[in-house]
């Protein structure tokens, strides 16, 4: 029972956060990335202000929420069966639905999708929504592995996480992007990391080589967005 209830817990205030980023991109008009870290930043530090540095350690939470994400299932363990069923699950909403493929459009170009009869208001309100109880799913199997909960755990976690979807073709614009690509990005910046420790880099240059990571995708990106308007333009004459 404590499980199911610290589950749908965290799902729900990740979710009600997610909502409350898409309704000030909605209504404030303000750049999704933009809300986005300045609303991290705004909860963490509630978060901090309101734990006034205390932790939840193990034994102060039953051993059954402990042994959550160690549980094995046909011999894989059960925080894998949960990433794929996600990814499952995201595969089918983006690329089998109408709504995913609004969801695209909306990404890509909002004043074309609106045009068209797409609600992209509601479209952004049900992705921020959805990465929000998804936010809230992984804090709390985070807190099941790792056992200590701790305001400030994850630090820079979010700059790791940017890197691995933009290295992985996501757009930061938006409308494009594939949760194949997503995967990939995500084990190529594991391989660097694994190798930097390999080598002996002090970890904390990995925030750095993230940071770069993200330049260097952005870069290419951007110019082959300009190649391919370069070539629409000289058709077009």
């Amino acid at each position: 029972m404590d499980i199911g209830i610290g589950l749908i817990t965290a799902c729900a205030v990740g979710g009600f956060a997610g909502l409350l980023n898409g309704l000030v991109v909605t209504r404030g008009k303000i750049p999704a990335i933009v809300v986005t870290l300045a609303s991290m930043s705004i909860f963490r530090g509630f978060n901090s202000i309101w734990a006034a540095g205390d932790q939840v350690s193990a034994d102060e939470v039953t051993q059954a929420w402990l042994d959550m994400t160690g549980l094995k299932i046909a011999g894989v363990p059960l925080i894998v069966i949960i990433a794929i069923v996600i990814l499952c699950a995201g595969y089918v909403l983006l690329y089998r639905t109408a709504t995913g493929r609004e969801l695209f459009a909306t990404g890509s170009n909002p004043d074309g999708a609106r045009l068209i009869g797409i609600p992209v208001d509601r479209r952004i309100l049900l992705a921020f929504g959805m990465a929000g109880l998804l936010g809230g799913l992984c804090g709390a199997l985070w807190a099941s592995r790792y056992a200590t909960i701790d305001a400030r755990v994850a630090l820079g976690f979010e700059l790791t996480v940017i890197a691995s979807a933009v290295v992985g073709g996501v757009a930061i614009r938006g409308g494009s992007g594939t949760l194949l690509g997503i995967i990939l990005g995500a084990l190529t910046l594991l391989v660097i990391k694994n190798g930097l420790t390999l080598v002996r880099v002090d970890p904390l240059w990995l925030q750095g080589v993230y940071g770069l990571v993200i330049l260097v995708a952005i870069g290419i990106d951007t110019f082959i967005v300009r190649r391919a308007e370069q070539a629409r333009q000289a058709r077009a004459r």
